[in-house]
């Protein structure tokens, strides 16, 4: 699916009596001049299903300093930035050139130490009557435990999609692609909707936009009952039991 296929939908149908999906002259589709405006609408729905629905794994290897218990899971500690101002020395976060950490962690998952004998062990998570649990102060930064022995671990996050290439969005919105599956999309163009269509206001006492906003918290209950994302059980379900999943 690409960024066009998205603006074909959305001139066709919930954007086609607006000027964002209308050029005026009865062709349906979203001009040229109105293709950041409308993109930037199609980002931010992509991240809030992308962050309510677990439609992507990613994950991260951590080099664990003795001496270091923070760690804050940002790009700016990954070893591929060279534009970073982090000393190379303190850059833990061990990514590649070719597949750099894009800052695109939503939400930790579970994370692993490494052990003695090579394995990978599920940590417990912000669980204060545990002394050997790794506890995660905000989104992206964890602290390690005193008691933890390891020089690796790895992080398994919920991922956000990936930013669009914004020089393509008004002359080749074909060539973008777009990664949600087809389950998601009317979920994405009512969302797309609401956000557009919120600055018209009252319309003959309905408010277009805050109905598009129910159509979508309807229809994401409804793929949350049917269990479309990548939801699976793993090892004994610390996170889920902590709340953080």
């Amino acid at each position: 699916m690409t960024l066009n296929d998205i603006f074909t939908q959305l001139a066709h149908g919930e954007l086609s009596q607006v000027i964002l999906g209308n050029d005026g002259k009865s062709q349906l589709s979203v001009p040229e001049g109105r293709r950041k405006q409308v993109a930037s609408h199609i980002q931010l729905g992509l991240t809030v299903l992308y962050t309510r629905f677990r439609l992507r794994e990613g994950s991260l290897l951590v080099r664990v300093t003795p001496d270091v218990r923070a760690y804050i899971l940002s790009a700016d500690y990954a070893t591929s930035n060279t534009e970073s101002e982090v000393p190379t020395e303190n850059r833990y976060i061990q990514d590649f050139v070719a597949v750099p950490f894009q800052n695109d962690l939503l939400k930790v998952e579970r994370v692993y130490a490494k052990s003695s004998v090579g394995h990978f062990d599920e940590l417990d998570a912000n669980k204060p009557d545990n002394p050997s649990a790794v506890t995660l102060t905000e989104f992206n930064s964890l602290v390690l435990p005193d008691t933890l022995k390891t020089d690796l671990l790895k992080v398994i996050y919920r991922g956000d999609h990936p930013p669009f290439d914004i020089h393509r969005v008004i002359p080749a919105p074909q060539l973008i692609s777009v990664y949600i599956p087809p389950s998601y999309l009317q979920a994405l163009l009512y969302f797309v909707a609401s956000r557009a269509l919120n600055p018209v206001g009252m319309v003959a006492e309905f408010h277009e936009g805050n109905g598009y906003m129910q159509k979508f918290e309807m229809e994401c209950s409804r793929l949350e009952q049917l269990n479309y994302s990548l939801d699976q059980e793993h090892g004994d379900g610390r996170f889920e039991r902590n709340g953080w999943v």
